[in-house]
């Protein structure tokens, strides 16, 4: 049963879920009984992972997975918030603080979490601290 509290979930997180892999145990203090919110740059990435692995009854436990979330798509706010995030990151990858390209749909899923004023649980907290420390990203690990 759900309490009505909203969670983003990052990609890697959805896809422990779609696999049952044990990384999730760690996690799930964090989603029992939550809403899980995905965002919409998270689709993209399920896909790509599902052509690895075209079994019919994965596409179908992604299907029924988007369709029990709630997916937020982007808007002109995400948007200018995505840009901002952008912005800082060439910044800082100039002063070499960032030795990668732009992680963008990373930068689309951190935009989404702030402007919706949602935490966003992640696996990968390497890639989402600077935007917490930046702009106030409400981060949620193990």
């Amino acid at each position: 049963m759900q309490d009505g509290v909203e969670v983003l979930v990052d990609t890697n997180i959805i896809i422990y879920i779609l696999k049952g892999s044990k990384e999730l145990e760690k996690f799930q203090s964090k989603i029992v009984g939550k809403q899980l919110v995905m965002s919409f740059a998270s689709l993209p990435e399920l896909f790509l992972w599902v052509e690895g692995e075209p079994s019919k009854e994965q596409r179908e436990r992604i299907n029924d997975f988007i369709n029990d979330c709630r997916v937020i798509y982007s808007n002109i706010q995400i948007a200018m918030t995505v840009a901002k995030i952008a912005y800082e990151y060439e910044k800082r990858r100039k002063k070499s603080e960032f030795r990668h390209s732009r992680k963008w749909h990373d930068f689309w899923i951190a935009a989404t979490a702030i402007e919706s004023k949602l935490p966003l649980l992640t696996n990968n907290i390497k890639d989402f601290k600077w935007i917490r420390e930046k702009f106030g990203l409400n981060l949620l690990t193990s």
